[in-house]
């Protein structure tokens, strides 16, 4: 069935447009596969909502402004997927989102426990009350991102490019060495039910060396995608 964007899928005998199910969405990205063998494929601002599509394998598909709100995308396999201004879904709970761009997108309460989001790009995100519980966002570029009332406890930032306000997060025993960036000289985070300056964290934290020989990010590639970025602004 062709994609109709936000309407649903059209079905190819009658041309009626009825709403998604997992097995059209299994189907849709299977037959785009046959005909398309590089780039992403072509998902842009498709109605997912409410969608159980747990465990699917949804790497590098173009979802820039879908509709997910409500599905659940746990377990599934992310990589290089572009979210751009997309409503992001209720669960990505231990998801691949390794190298996704999630930029400019507006997450409230979604839930990225034990995610992967290694080379992800937050770049301009408004995040509110998300859990990135012992997610990994090693060498993440979090630019110009705002995170308030997030819980990142046991959360790895190590590596990772930052500029964002990070604002009464909770931060129990995560890490973000080598981390670089800056953090809003006002923003307060929670460490062990105290409230605490959330620069002194920060510096705290990149100022230690990790021993694994984890690398830094790319800045060469962070300049490119923000011109990207700011062209489509």
């Amino acid at each position: 069935m062709p994609i109709n964007r936000w309407r649903g899928s059209r079905d190819a005998t009658t041309g009626d447009t009825v709403p998604w199910t997992r097995e059209a969405v299994v189907d849709a990205i299977a037959n785009l596969r046959t005909r398309q063998t590089t780039g992403r494929l072509g998902f842009e601002r498709v109605d997912w909502r409410d969608l159980d599509l747990s465990d699917l394998d949804l790497r590098s598909l173009n979802l820039s402004g879908a509709g997910l709100l409500g599905s659940d995308m746990s377990g599934a396999f992310l990589m290089n997927t572009c979210f751009l201004r997309a409503d992001l879904p209720e669960f990505l709970v231990g998801a691949d989102l390794t190298g996704a761009d999630l930029s400019k997108c507006v997450a409230d309460g979604t839930d990225f426990t034990a995610a992967k989001l290694v080379n992800a790009r937050l770049y301009r995100g408004d995040f509110y009350e998300v859990s990135f519980v012992r997610a990994d966002l090693s060498r993440a570029f979090l630019t110009d991102a705002l995170f308030h009332g997030c819980d990142f406890t046991g959360a790895r930032l190590d590596g990772a490019e930052v500029s964002w306000s990070l604002n009464e997060c909770t931060v129990d025993n995560a890490t973000a060495v080598g981390a670089r960036g800056n953090v809003l000289p006002d923003a307060v985070v929670i460490v062990d039910g105290e409230r605490v300056p959330a620069i002194e964290w920060f510096e705290t934290q990149t100022s230690l060396v990790r021993l694994d020989g984890d690398e830094q990010p790319d800045l060469s590639d962070l300049a490119r995608w923000m011109d990207d970025f700011e062209a489509l602004a």
